[in-house]
């Protein structure tokens, strides 16, 4: 198992719901049930994939900064309460089925009532890097910038300091590469890495030069297409199954 397999957001959502301090004991249960049947799910369909993301991984923590005690600790735990709330209730869409209108409008709530307080804590500090706010807060950041659809100008003002991040090995290429696809399909533009597809299904947004998009993902350390997508639907088809009927 990787030390921390983050091909798709969701995936990260449910690894990280486990591991938030603030989280119920129930919740932290649940989000890793959720994460141990996704991962045994891949390792099972897709041990190639599996394979591919323990070296992209290894690479990525090789060279990342050690970690040093935040500089604004007070910081750090709301960045992290508020992903939880994002995290809670997208792992709720997911076992209930990603279609369910009443937990759509749920974490369109969530994303809606994150808006203003990260908007505050952006224009104060900027983004919060990990000397700030630790890895997690960092991640926690970035989590909650991406789901603040409605407003993609606003998103694509942040690309510059994540782009500083990744390049200093403090953020993940993958996590780099779905804010980078992101912002530009939000923008109504194609996508350079092919993390985003269309919902209900895994057929991917339109990309530009799909024929050199595996160059693309490697040249910043990210596994195949094909075996990323494999990831995609080991986890969807794992979750899936255990939705009640």
């Amino acid at each position: 198992m990787t030390r921390k397999l983050r091909v798709f957001e969701l995936l990260a959502i449910c690894i990280a719901a486990a591991t938030v301090a603030t989280a119920t004991t129930d919740s932290r249960r649940s989000g890793a049930e959720s994460a141990s049947i996704a991962l045994s799910s891949m390792e099972t369909r897709c041990p190639t994939a599996v394979v591919e993301e323990k070296r992209v991984d290894m690479q990525f923590y090789s060279g990342r900064p050690r970690e040093k005690a935040p500089t604004n600790p007070a910081l750090r735990t709301e960045l992290l309460q508020m992903a939880h709330k994002d995290q809670e209730a997208r792992i709720a869409l997911i076992r209930h089925g990603m279609s369910d209108p009443e937990y759509i409008r749920r974490v369109k709530e969530i994303d809606a009532e994150n808006e203003k307080p990260l908007k505050e804590i952006f224009k104060t500090y900027g983004f919060p890097t990990p000397a700030m706010v630790g890895y997690g807060g960092t991640n926690a950041a970035w989590l909650l910038l991406q789901h603040q659809d409605q407003d993609p100008a606003w998103q694509r003002r942040w690309l510059k300091p994540l782009t500083q991040l990744a390049k200093r090995h403090e953020l993940s290429p993958e996590d780099y590469a779905l804010f980078v696809d992101r912002v530009r399909v939000n923008e109504g533009r194609k996508q350079i890495y092919g993390t985003q597809f269309f919902d209900g299904g895994f057929v991917m947004k339109p990309t530009i030069s799909p024929g050199h998009l595996d160059e693309r993902r490697e040249a910043i350390g990210l596994i195949p297409e094909k075996e990323y997508e494999c990831i995609l639907r080991a986890m969807y088809n794992s979750k899936q199954a255990k939705r009640p009927r």
